[in-house]
């Protein structure tokens, strides 16, 4: 499980990265549902979100980057 002061430390990340002011609760809801993930993995996935998106994300936007579903070219 995720350290919650480490995990508050990629939180501030992402309201600094969007100017936001940073919000306690919505931190505590995505560490409810983030928490058992490595703590690199969520960092990463905050950190590329950040590069590929001028909005602040949603917990399943950092899921999608932490997990991406890879297609093959037929599909795609």
């Amino acid at each position: 499980m995720v350290d919650k002061k480490e995990f508050r430390k990629v939180m501030v990340i992402l309201f600094q990265s969007y100017s936001q002011t940073i919000d306690v609760e919505l931190s505590d809801i995505y560490y409810t549902i983030l928490k058992r993930n490595d703590i690199e993995t969520i960092r990463k996935a905050a950190l590329n979100h950040v590069k590929s998106s001028k909005w602040f994300p949603e917990i399943s936007d950092l899921v999608d980057q932490m997990f991406p579903i890879e297609c093959t070219e037929m599909e795609a």
